[in-house]
């Protein structure tokens, strides 16, 4: 598989270069996605947590409550 993009408005070696940032962007989105992921996991997870408590009704320890 050759990734030269030959003739037309660009010549090979500016084809080149043309891929090089796409994959720099498709980088950076890639680790903006990740770290996004890691701020919106958790709070995804409390939220379900909280859901499931609703539901299913835990004893208190597993609810943040103390039982007396």
């Amino acid at each position: 598989m050759d990734l030269k993009l030959d003739g037309g408005l660009y010549g090979g070696r500016l084809g080149m270069n043309l891929l090089g940032f796409a994959e720099t962007i498709e980088k950076c989105f890639l680790l903006i996605f990740i770290e996004l992921m890691h701020i919106i996991l958790p709070v995804i997870r409390q939220h379900i947590h909280l859901l499931a408590c609703k539901v299913f009704k835990p004893p208190g320890i597993l609810r943040g409550r103390k039982t007396r």
